[in-house]
C-alpha cells in the first residue's frame, strides 16, 4: 500500500487519519476479503510470540498507537503519524462507517453504544457483545458479521483481542476487524482518558499506569523495549 512504509516487517501507516477511513469506506463498499488493523505499540512489538507476530506482520495496515513506535521510525528515518485505536475508532463510528462492538462486560459495552449514538446519531452500529460471553454468542456474532462489511472493535487487551480478530478472520468473508485494547471502558465512562495535553505529548500510557497501579507490572515490557530499541543501532 503506497500509503504506508515498511519498518521491522510491519506496514505503518504513514498518511492522515482521514486518508485511511475513506480507504476503509472504499475497501467495504466493495466488499474486499476480510484483513485486520493492528493498533502497534512498544508492548505488542516485545511480547509477540514468533507466530503472532508473522500475522500482525500480514496486517492490511499497523497504526502507530504507542509513541514508542514514532520514536523508533525515527531512528530509522521514518516519521509517522501517532494514531490511537481510540481515535481512530471512534472517528470511524463518527463517519457512519458500519461497525460491530466486541468486548468489556455487559454493562459497559452497553454504555459505549448509547454513548455513541448519544454522540453520533449518524452512527452505524451493527451489533455488539461482550467480550466474557464472546463463545457463548459466537454463532450470533457471526451471522450478524455475515450479513454486511463491517469494521469490528475488539476490546480485549492484547493478546486476547487479536487472538479472537483470527478466529473471526476464519469464518467472516468480508470487512475488517480491529484491536481497541480498553476503548470501550474509556467511552463507558468507567475510565477516564489522559487530559488532551498528556495525549499530545505521548506520555498518556504514564497517566494510566499512576491512575490504574495494577498495570505497574507491565511496565517490565518497557525495558524490554529500551533494550530492544537501542540494540537496533
Amino acid at each position: 500500500m503506497a500509503n504506508t512504509v515498511t519498518m521491522m516487517g510491519y506496514s505503518v501507516w504513514q498518511q492522515s487519519c482521514r486518508v485511511l477511513i475513506q480507504q476503509i469506506h472504499d475497501r467495504l463498499a466493495v466488499r474486499q476479503p476480510f484483513v485486520h488493523i493492528t493498533t502497534l505499540n512498544p508492548e505488542i512489538m516485545v511480547r509477540s510470540e514468533p507466530d503472532m507476530a508473522h500475522w500482525l506482520k500480514q496486517s492490511w495496515v499497523c497504526v502507530a498507537d504507542g509513541i514508542g513506535v514514532c520514536l523508533l521510525a525515527r531512528r530509522f528515518g521514518i516519521r509517522v503519524p501517532r494514531l490511537t485505536g481510540i481515535d481512530l475508532a471512534m472517528q470511524i463510528i463518527q463517519r457512519g462507517v458500519p461497525v460491530y462492538c466486541l468486548g468489556a462486560t455487559v454493562e459497559r459495552i452497553q454504555a459505549t453504544v448509547d454513548r455513541c449514538w448519544e454522540l453520533y446519531p449518524s452512527a452505524t452500529i451493527v451489533g455488539y457483545s461482550s467480550g466474557y460471553t464472546v463463545d457463548d454468542d459466537w454463532d450470533s456474532i457471526v451471522s450478524v458479521l455475515n450479513k454486511q462489511p463491517t469494521v469490528i472493535l475488539v476490546g480485549m487487551g492484547f493478546p486476547l483481542q487479536e487472538q479472537v480478530i483470527q478466529r473471526l478472520a476464519a469464518e467472516i468473508p468480508f470487512g475488517m476487524a480491529m484491536g481497541v485494547g480498553g476503548m470501550f471502558d474509556v467511552v463507558s465512562g468507567a475510565c477516564r482518558r489522559a487530559p488532551r495535553w498528556i495525549q499530545i505529548v505521548g506520555l498518556e500510557w504514564v497517566y494510566r499506569a499512576i491512575r490504574e497501579p495494577v498495570r505497574l507490572k507491565r511496565w517490565r515490557y518497557l525495558v524490554s523495549f529500551l533494550k530492544f530499541f537501542i540494540c537496533q543501532f
